[in-house]
């Protein structure tokens, strides 16, 4: 296989096609080692990745005497003085409840303990107080991150209930040799990211929502990146892809969360990851079993039949764009009401001016790598705004089912007053970075077309922006989501539910209707 493009995928392809069976093995073992560093490295991340601060921990307790009376006042010197032989706590406070006699609140303070420490604190205080007659219960930041974090990696097994599905999935529609270089592909993506936030983790306070987002994206992008190598994307157009879903992640940075520019970090790092590894992935099994068919699936040939119309005609197109971008604003109508609540005593407040930062910042990047793939300003400007569309209208969504307490008996959740930020921040962003990827991925395939055959039905469709692989992408992000919504977490479920409802509304909205109207009316002229 001699490579026919330049940089770094041209060098990439000569390595893997002289040794494709050790590609695959060295993939397999960064997929392995990756996972098991992650496993041992867990106990150094934190949940809210906060670095140093002032978080409490609330020790609340009750009894039978009045909390002033003797007996009681004995009680609470002794825990203090248990309580003031631990290091890491700073300062110890007491206060009585109002309405409540009987009971009394003991606040102890960290410090500058970085938020490691405070964690491994809370369980030496949780595990050797002596309340004596008295009954005790823990709150506050610290306590409440803790018990999550410990709760966030019991229930990831939930994850293992949806990859037998997935695998079924790639398998029927790609065949078992294209399916196992995806799910290598996706491995290696999630094992490498991983490790790296785990040898970050020994050095500084990493949170754990740092997995959260190398594990999303290195699922998402990687295995779309596969499948549009496979469909014949050109390799410049998934690079883009790549740097453009990465770009997305980032933006989190910009808000001024801790945690949240975690979740962004794990993510573009992923993002960034899935390139070279999806092509090594696919170069390497088209050198040791030949090229895959590119023969269309029936899915495929049906949801193509659907854009000629939109194709053909600019008045249908228009239409569709009106028609699918009004179904998404009318969804995100409910983010008005958005109340937002956390893991802590003390929510971290997001201004306008970061948050606008982020978005607009993001959006720019995004149409920035999407002009430089297809040249042409107004098209990349509408894919730009267009990629963020499906994850506000998630989030829209989300308002309308947990902040207003609907379905709860189906999903098995009681209210908590709003949407907890970093389910929120976590699923947008990964909708919004596989969507923007999407975009790109299209926009790097408009580039190499010849004008007149644009308005072709066979246009860029049948390249980067193939029906398939965006329906086969949407499938296994939506699995992954479904099964995060049986969590016994309310915010793990916000979080699985934004991400499957955010990908379903691309597909349904953006790819089949907004995107083959936007070329249509914003792509080349004849």
């Amino acid at each position: 296989m001699k490579p026919n493009v330049p940089g770094m995928h041209a060098r990439l392809s000569r390595l893997v096609a002289q040794h494709p069976a050790r590609t695959l093995a060295v993939l397999a073992a960064i997929a392995s080692l990756g996972f098991v560093a992650t496993a041992a490295g867990l106990d150094n991340f934190v949940l809210g990745g906060g670095g140093k601060g002032s978080e409490k921990l609330l020790i609340q307790t009750s009894g039978r005497e009045p909390a002033r009376s003797p007996a009681y006042q004995v009680v609470l010197r002794t825990m203090r003085s248990q309580l003031s032989t631990n290091p890491a706590v700073h300062s110890l406070g007491l206060h009585y409840v109002a309405g409540q006699p009987r009971s009394a609140v003991l606040v102890v303070g960290f410090g500058d303990a970085g938020a490691g420490e405070r964690e491994d604190a809370v369980g030496r205080i949780e595990a050797d107080l002596d309340p004596g007659p008295l009954l005790v219960s823990y709150s506050g930041q610290s306590a409440l991150l803790r018990a999550a974090r410990e709760a966030i990696v019991h229930d990831l097994d939930l994850l293992l209930l949806a990859l037998p599905l997935v695998l079924l999935l790639l398998v029927a529609a790609l065949g078992p040799r294209p399916a196992a270089a995806v799910v290598l592909a996706v491995a290696a993506t999630i094992g490498l990211a991983s490790a790296l936030c785990v040898a970050l983790a020994l050095v500084v306070d990493v949170s754990a929502l740092a997995l959260v987002g190398a594990g999303g994206s290195g699922l998402l992008t990687a295995s779309q990146l596969c499948l549009l190598a496979r469909r014949g994307a050109d390799p410049a157009a998934l690079g883009a892809a790549s740097r453009a879903g990465a770009v997305v992640h980032l933006g989190l940075c910009l808000l001024g969360v801790s945690f949240l520019a975690w979740l962004g970090f794990g993510g573009a790092v992923a993002a960034l990851l899935a390139y070279p590894v999806a092509l090594a992935a696919m170069d390497a099994t088209t050198s040791l079993w030949g090229p895959a068919g590119q023969g269309q699936p029936t899915a495929e040939r049906a949801l193509r039949r659907l854009e000629r119309p939109l194709r053909r005609w600019a008045a249908v197109a228009g239409a569709a764009v009106l028609v699918s971008a009004g179904i998404l604003v009318v969804a995100a109508l409910p983010l008005h009401e958005l109340d937002l609540v956390t893991l802590a005593a003390q929510p971290p407040e997001i201004d306008g001016l970061r948050l606008g930062l982020a978005v607009a910042t993001a959006i720019a990047a995004v149409v920035a790598i999407g002009w430089v793939a297809c040249r042409r300003p107004l098209l990349a400007l509408g894919s730009g705004l267009a990629a963020g569309l499906p994850a506000a209208a998630a989030t829209g969504l989300l308002v309308l089912v947990f902040q207003d307490g609907r379905f709860q008996d189906f999903l098995g959740y009681s209210p908590a007053g709003g949407l907890f930020l970093g389910a929120l921040a976590g699923s947008a962003a990964l909708v919004a970075s596989a969507c923007a990827a999407r975009w790109t991925a299209l926009l790097g395939s408009v580039r190499q077309l010849p004008r007149l055959a644009f308005h072709t039905v066979r246009g860029p469709v049948d390249g980067p922006a193939a029906a398939l692989p965006a329906l086969l992408t949407t499938l296994i992000g939506g699995a992954t989501g479904v099964a995060l919504v049986f969590s016994s977490l309310i915010y793990l479920k916000q979080f699985g539910l934004g991400v499957a409802l955010g990908l379903a509304l691309d597909f349904l909205a953006v790819r089949l209707l907004l995107a083959p109207a936007l070329l249509r009316l914003l792509g080349p002229r004849k």
